[in-house]
């Protein structure tokens, strides 16, 4: 099964809200134990690392959704 892009957009458009809910998600998880990790004395630094992650894939993700819808405009 060939999707058009309009097809693509759409699909994409449809699940842009949980997008955006999943990167905020992250961003606030992220935001709320950086605030620990910085009041730890021995602070788990492959922890926030990795929660650092999450929020920059969640964000790319993010990206190329909304610069694809863009691309319709």
């Amino acid at each position: 099964m060939s999707l058009t892009k309009k097809q693509i957009i759409e699909k994409l458009k449809s699940i842009q809200y949980e997008v955006d809910s999943i990167f905020n998600e992250r961003l606030d998880r992220f935001d709320t134990e950086l605030l620990e990790f910085r009041k730890d004395p021995e602070p788990d630094y492959g922890y926030i690392s990795f929660l650092g992650h999450e929020v920059y894939e969640a964000q790319r993700v993010q990206k190329v959704i909304l610069e694809i819808i863009g691309e319709e405009d």
